[in-house]
């Protein structure tokens, strides 16, 4: 909301199209990773939950740089 209110105002990141990427990527990234983790049901699922955590947490620091940059 903050950054539609924000381009509204006449500022966007420096890579409009990479930034809504990463938007993408992070709306979808924990979802798919639930799924498949339910789907899956072993030892392995805590794995693909704990690795879409961290790429999520990546994801947000990458759109925070690129619209600071």
């Amino acid at each position: 909301v903050t950054t539609s209110l924000a381009m509204v105002d006449g500022r966007s990141p420096s890579e409009l199209a990479t930034w809504w990427g990463y938007v993408v990527t992070s709306v979808l990234l924990m979802p798919v990773a639930a799924l498949w983790a339910f789907a899956e049901r072993t030892r392995w699922s805590s794995v693909v939950l704990v690795v879409a955590a961290l790429s999520g947490a990546v994801v947000q620091w990458r759109m925070i740089e690129i619209w600071g940059a």
